[in-house]
């Protein structure tokens, strides 16, 4: 394919000059990639390759000063910027830096474009005036000054950076048009620009220079219908050819005759842009020829997605973007390790807030680098501590090796109040310790974050604005976001995954391009800015219909040179009406209408779900039959109903849930609390009717004992705040409200007695069907009697319903679950028969109490409906319950039957 680049070669080597003194300058670090190649495959002779620069590296070989990067602008602003302000009116660094990269953003537009700053900035105190011409409120105030104060900070700052040798692209473009003639009269170089479209006033002066000079050609990449029929793309070229003295003279080169070829252009929309990449991975495994192939990304946010999308066994990508730092897996570890420090100084415990430390210890980096992390996470949770201690850590030395937990150590070591840069050297000993075990991309990751700790560190302890770790955290996280990475690959291997800046003055046999949606491409009104609009304008600084322009031109460009473009964007509309495609796909279809287009929808495969099936084997029958002499508890029954095979797990495998520290306090630690206190109030009223006098004594007890029973069964939780402390609050009103409600009962006449509280029951069952015992045994919250009435009683902190206690079908139990309460009690209630020899010449109930249905009182299991419920448990009721039962054992122990699982 002959490319513009391979034109721009054969044209200047065909002009014989010397290649010592030839300077290549062009848009980007790729184009120069591509251009060395070809440059090697044209010079014949030996010889050494001419430089090949971008225009910052023009700019600062002019002027001798090296741009300096965005974090030391950062603190040496800072440092202007305190002098230049009255200590009383001057923003704290960490207020400062959130203000500070506009600033400077606009101060690199100003000197880039030569715009007079005097003039500039007096006609933003001016705007800012009229706007604000009656101030009345401090904000307002401010912000006037603010602007007021502008060119004072401007002007210091530029003259701190001359005097150091510093500056920023924007300044040392403006010096370098300054010193262009003393440049030009020492240099005797000879420049080549090629791929050029838009161009700061600066840089373009500096073309023009060189031009008149006849130390310098250009070669443009653009063609005639793009230029000659007032299109959007050509807007820059344009102006350049009418606006140039040298083109009074001289012809454009170049302007090529290459036209939109329609027919090899495929416009197709995907919802979401996860199916969008997929397809794009599916364009790109069906095309053989990858060298040739480019995925250029109009959103380079989603880059990870874009890579997991690639054909499988694709070994070598190209990446030419810059990928911003915080994209990376180790960037999301070092905010989770600054988090953690954070929430530890802010707590009064000191000690770890565990889910920061979890977050930490589960991290990919760790888990995949440091053996032991998993072990003392499992050691952490068996001590379910919400904070903990770095001497919980060191009684867990056992889980590492000696080097990773040294590591370990010096990570989790807590830092002083007032100290910042112990992180940073925390951050650093980390990648010196991993960086071997990575591949070659992630280590030029962990290289680059090196670099900006160690400039971190040096620019802290020279500048002492920072003094706590949440301003450093803040400054951190938008280094990650400005600090970019570019990966720059070899263009003769692999698939390139690139950016739209990056195709510059390049081209492509096939091209993908994705994301191609308005709001993306281009990117509309989006500024961030102190300079409004009207005056940009007027100084001719970059406004929205430049980047509108600049977007056109390097998307028709890039289009109009491939042979096959396939152009993707995402049809999925969100509430704030994206979806939509780009501008430029619809002046595409309007001026080519036999452009092919089509909506893609993913072909979704359903997979019918295979439930989970287990064949009781010899060793599972043993298993069985161990837990028939063991026993089984009404719970366990409960859990076979639900579903067999978390009976299997827990019953047969033995397997445990997965412990979790528990920060709030979970149900089953509530339940059991509120157990514990009931039994503790009642005990000293076992075997005697309950007073007035026994029930009003229990009140003023409850606070201290509730209280008592959760340090004994929560140890290391906290109690007294927090969604904690309103289910402390919750389980007092619970017991409180069940014991006035006694009182009434008393009052009302009624006589309670309280024969037993948790009690302990258990039976062995013989079954006709089975030649072995089966042992059944559970624990009874409370046997009471009243009015002579006996009660088995459980207690459930839950919500339970009176239909939940119906059983006028006793197969009912062996198919819903909904009543497994009512299994429960009735397996209590033939326990308690059968342990105490029952008389039956007594009524017997069996029920629940449900804290969260207090006003419904005792809910007895009833055997018929209406109003009139038989409640009364016969001798005829537990022989059938029995043979219920026996049902339900005969399909447990079938050999036949394996255990499957049931979906809810």
């Amino acid at each position: 394919m002959k490319t513009f680049l391979n034109k721009v070669v054969k044209k200047t080597l065909s002009q014989k000059i010397d290649l010592d003194k030839l300077i290549f300058v062009l848009p980007n670090q790729r184009a120069g990639v591509y251009l060395r190649e070809i440059l090697k495959q044209n010079i014949t002779q030996t010889n050494f390759l001419p430089q090949i620069i971008t225009f910052d590296n023009l700019a600062e070989q002019i002027t001798s000063t090296p741009k300096t990067s965005a974090t030391e602008l950062l603190f040496d602003f800072y440092s202007v910027y305190l002098k230049e302000t009255p200590k009383e009116q001057a923003d704290s660094f960490e207020s400062f830096s959130g203000w500070a990269g506009i600033v400077l953003d606009d101060f690199n537009d100003i000197d880039g474009n030569l715009v007079p700053p005097k003039k500039i900035f007096a006609n933003l105190k001016a705007i800012n005036e009229i706007h604000n011409w009656s101030p009345d409120t401090e904000i307002t105030k401010n912000y006037l000054v603010f602007f007021q104060k502008l060119e004072t900070y401007y002007t210091a700052f530029y003259q701190y950076l001359l005097l150091n040798n510093k500056g920023y692209q924007g300044m040392i473009l403006r010096e370098a048009v300054q010193t262009l003639e003393h440049f030009m009269a020492h240099n005797h170089s000879r420049f080549v620009f090629a791929g050029f479209n838009y161009l700061k006033k600066s840089e373009a002066q500096i073309i023009q220079e060189l031009l008149s000079a006849d130390k310098a050609q250009v070669f443009w990449n653009i063609s005639k219908n793009l230029l000659d029929k007032r299109h959007l793309a050509g807007h820059f070229i344009r102006s350049y050819q009418s606006e140039w003295a040298y083109y009074k003279t001289n012809t454009l080169n170049w302007v090529s005759d290459s036209v939109f070829q329609p027919e090899n252009i495929g416009i197709i929309g995907i919802p979401k842009n996860v199916g969008m990449l997929k397809y794009a991975g599916e364009l790109i495994a069906n095309n053989t020829n990858h060298l040739e192939t480019a995925l250029v990304m109009a959103d380079q946010n989603i880059l990870a997605v874009a890579i997991n999308s690639l054909p499988k066994g694709e070994k070598s990508i190209n990446i030419t973007m810059g990928v911003p730092l915080k994209n990376f897996p180790f960037s999301d570890f070092a905010l989770q390790l600054f988090q953690l420090h954070i929430n530890r100084n802010a707590n009064d415990t000191k000690g770890y807030y565990y889910q920061s430390l979890l977050q930490v210890l589960q991290h990919p980096i760790i888990v995949k680098h440091i053996t032991g992390a998993t072990a003392l996470l499992k050691a952490l949770t068996k001590k379910n501590k919400v904070y903990i201690s770095l001497d919980d850590i060191k009684t867990h030395k056992k889980c590492f090796e000696t080097a990773d937990y040294a590591l370990i150590l010096k990570l989790l070591t807590p830092i002083e109040e007032g100290k910042v840069t112990p992180i940073l050297d925390k951050l650093n000993t980390l990648i010196q310790h991993i960086k071997d075990r990575v591949n070659p991309s992630e280590k030029e990751v962990l290289y680059r974050h090196f670099q900006l700790h160690l400039q971190l560190s040096f620019l802290l302890e020279k500048h002492t604005y920072i003094s706590n770790l949440k301003a450093l955290f803040q400054l951190y996280r938008k280094l990650l976001v400005s600090e970019n990475i570019t990966f720059l690959g070899k263009p003769n291997e692999g698939i390139q995954l690139m950016g739209f800046l990056e195709t510059q003055a390049i081209a492509f046999e096939h091209l993908i391009i994705t994301s191609v949606n308005e709001g993306i491409l281009p990117k509309g009104k989006q500024s961030n800015s102190f300079i409004p609009f009207d005056i940009r304008k007027e100084f001719d600084l970059l406004i929205y219909t430049d980047e509108d322009a600049i977007a056109s031109y390097n998307f028709y460009r890039l289009i109009q040179t491939a042979t096959k473009v396939s152009i993707l964007y995402n049809t999925e509309t969100d509430r704030m009406g994206s979806g939509e495609k780009s501008r430029f796909l619809t002046q595409l279809l309007w001026e080519y209408p036999q452009i092919t287009q089509k909506l893609v929808t993913p072909s979704i495969q359903s997979t019918p779900v295979k439930l989970a099936q287990v064949t009781k084997t010899p060793a599972v029958i043993t298993k069985l039959e161990a837990l028939a002499v063991k026993g089984f508890s009404p719970s366990s029954l409960g859990s076979y109903i639900y579903n067999p095979i978390d009976f299997y797990y827990k019953k047969i495998l033995g397997i445990k849930e997965l412990d979790e520290i528990e920060e709030t306090v979970a149900d089953n630690t509530m339940g059991t609390v509120l157990h514990y206190t009931l039994e503790d109030l009642y005990k000293p009223f076992i075997g005697r009717i309950l007073t007035l006098i026994d029930l009003t004594s229990l009140l003023p007890n409850i606070p201290e004992k509730v209280q008592f029973f959760f340090k004994e069964k929560y140890p290391n939780g906290i109690i007294s705040q927090g969604k904690n402390k309103l289910i402390y609050e919750v389980v007092v009103n619970f017991i409180t409200r069940f014991i006035k409600s006694e009182i009434k009962e008393v009052k009302q006449g009624k006589e309670i007695k309280i024969l037993a509280l948790e009690k302990k029951l258990s039976h062995d069952f013989k079954f006709p069907s089975f030649d072995f015992p089966i042992k059944i045994h559970g624990e009874v919250d409370r046997i009471d009697e009243v009015d002579g009435v006996i009660r088995i009683v459980d207690y459930k902190s839950g919500m339970v319903s009176l239909g939940q206690l119906k059983l006028d079908d006793f197969d009912k139990i062996l198919t819903n679950y909904k009543y497994s309460k009512a299994l429960q009690v009735m397996l209590y209630a033939y326990l308690y028969t059968q342990k105490t020899s029952f008389n039956f010449g007594k009524p017997l109930e069996a029920g629940i109490l449900s804290f969260k249905n207090l006003k419904a009182g005792f809910l007895p299991v009833h055997f018929t409906g209406g109003k009139n419920k038989d409640t009364r448990i016969s001798t005829e009721h537990l022989e059938v319950f029995l043979e219920t039962l026996e049902d339900l054992f005969l399909e447990i122990y079938d050999k036949d039957k394996p255990f499957e699982e049931v979906i809810r």
